[in-house]
């Protein structure tokens, strides 16, 4: 049997009439009873006791009835879901981001993005800026929400990467509250320069590339190359490290709200170049997932640096 004679079947079980079936499913009353022909041959078992005056199930076909309502049901259930799936409304989006200045819209984002599209399932995980680049490339991630600096026009395969600006965060000068930096520049904003004699904290290249080398580069561009004492594997571990008077750190504004109370963030003159942390949206042009382009519309909808 295939799912066109099961429709057939059913129109006439519920209405027990070939006419007013044929009337229900627009079409000739003679192609539902060759249908129902059909499907008795291959049953080899009769559905109906049919008579000039009368149309009713027989035993087994109100058992076939009772399982092919449920069995259209379930295949209709089937086919709207794959068709919601292929136009975005259902599925899953895997999204990456880097947890500084994107938690000041990501929330409005992904509760406008649920309300829009509650049957898409939405994995988001934070990563460092390493982790975010690398899984775009290897396609575990749909859509990441990262830095600027450093993302490659292309990726794996030649595939290009597209970006959109989100917001731009203003990087600070992080040293511990009672040091002599903090009581002589604490209000003020000191020029780079004049951190050219101080011990850097950088997070360690290989979790953060795009920040080990951004801050490598601003130094340079302001005429001197920073003294790297240690490269921490995280950012907390760089405020404890600050805080414990072990160096200084290059760090985004949106960082104090997780600083502890013995962190000054002091703003800083770059002197040359623009050396702001941009954060963007960056997603494959290659990427066929449906539900990303609906998430891709309501963020290129928002004002931007929220």
């Amino acid at each position: 049997m295939d799912v066109k004679q099961l429709r057939y079947f059913v129109a006439v079980a519920e209405t027990l009439s070939f006419t007013e079936a044929a009337r229900t499913l627009y079409v000739a009353q003679s192609a539902v009873s060759q249908q129902i022909a059909q499907l008795e041959r291959k049953m080899e078992i009769p559905l109906f006791d049919r008579n000039r005056r009368s149309v009713k199930l027989t035993p087994a076909g109100h058992v076939l009835y009772t399982q092919a309502t449920n069995l259209l049901k379930r295949f209709d259930e089937v086919e709207e879901a794959t068709r919601n799936a292929y136009l975005g409304y259902q599925g899953l989006i895997n999204i990456g981001y880097i947890g500084y200045g994107d938690q000041k819209w990501l929330p409005n984002i992904l509760r406008t993005f649920q309300a829009k599209y509650p049957g898409v399932t939405v994995n988001i995980n934070r990563y460092n800026q390493g982790e975010l680049i690398m899984a775009l490339n290897d396609n575990d991630l749909d859509l990441v929400l990262t830095f600027s600096f450093g993302i490659p026009d292309q990726g794996k395969m030649g595939h290009r990467i597209l970006t959109h600006h989100v917001l731009t965060e203003d990087l600070y000068l992080v040293v511990e509250r009672t040091s002599q930096l903090a009581r002589e520049w604490e209000g003020k904003t000191i020029p780079i320069r004049n951190l050219s004699e101080e011990a850097f904290i950088v997070q360690n290249r290989h979790e953060s590339p795009q920040g080990f080398d951004k801050t490598l580069q601003i130094c340079i561009d302001n005429g001197f190359s920073p003294r790297i004492v240690n490269t921490p594997n995280s950012v907390q571990t760089i405020l404890l490290l600050v805080e414990s008077k072990m160096g200084i750190a290059l760090l985004p504004g949106s960082l104090k709200e997780y600083a502890g109370p013995n962190l000054s963030f002091i703003s800083i003159d770059l002197q040359k170049g623009h050396h702001d942390n941009e954060i963007v949206a960056a997603w494959k042009e290659s990427n066929q997932n449906s539900s990303l382009q609906h998430m891709l519309d309501i963020i290129l909808s928002q004002p931007r640096d929220i």
